[in-house]
C-alpha cells in the first residue's frame, strides 16, 4: 500500500487544481502552530482555458474569467459537519475547535489556514495531531 502524501491535489471545477501542504510555523519551536494556504481565486489563464465551458474564447475580448475560489461559508459548514465546534469569529477569521482543544482558523482574505495543536498534547504526538486537523480540512474541502 503506498504511503499517504501530505500534499494532496484538489480538483477545481474544470481542469484547474491546487495543492495543499501542511507546514509548521517557523516561529513555533514547540510544534503547536501549523499552517496551509488555500487559493483565494484561481485564474483560468493558469490552466490554458478560456470561458467556463472550456472554450478558448473570452468575454468580448477581455481576459479570461477567474474560476470560483474557495466557498468559505460552505467550508465552515463542512468543518462543523465533520465534528468541529464553531468558535466566535475574530473579524473575518472563522474559528473552529475540536473537543480536545485543537483549533483550526480560516482567514478568507489571505487563504491562510492556521492549525493549532493543544499544548497538552505530548510533543512527540503534535505532528500527528496537526495531520488529523489537516485531514479534516482536506475532507471538508472535498464535500459536495
Amino acid at each position: 500500500m503506498p504511503a499517504m502524501s501530505a500534499t494532496p491535489a484538489l480538483p477545481e471545477p474544470g481542469p484547474a487544481a491546487f495543492r495543499l501542504a501542511l507546514t509548521r510555523e517557523v516561529t513555533c519551536i514547540r510544534s503547536l502552530a501549523w499552517r496551509t494556504d488555500l487559493p483565494v481565486a484561481i485564474e483560468r489563464s493558469e490552466t490554458g482555458g478560456g470561458d467556463p465551458d472550456g472554450s478558448a474564447g473570452g468575454a468580448g475580448g477581455r481576459g479570461p474569467p477567474p474560476l470560483r475560489g474557495i466557498d468559505w461559508p460552505r467550508l465552515g459548514a463542512a468543518l462543523e459537519a465533520a465534528g468541529l465546534v464553531r468558535r466566535p469569529p475574530v473579524g473575518a477569521m472563522q474559528r473552529f475547535a475540536t473537543a480536545r482543544g485543537d483549533e483550526l482558523s480560516l482567514i478568507p482574505t489571505t487563504g491562510r489556514v492556521q492549525l493549532r495543536v493543544h499544548y497538552t498534547v505530548p510533543e512527540h504526538e503534535r505532528r500527528f495531531a496537526a495531520e488529523r486537523l489537516f485531514q479534516l480540512l482536506f475532507h471538508a474541502l472535498r464535500r459536495p
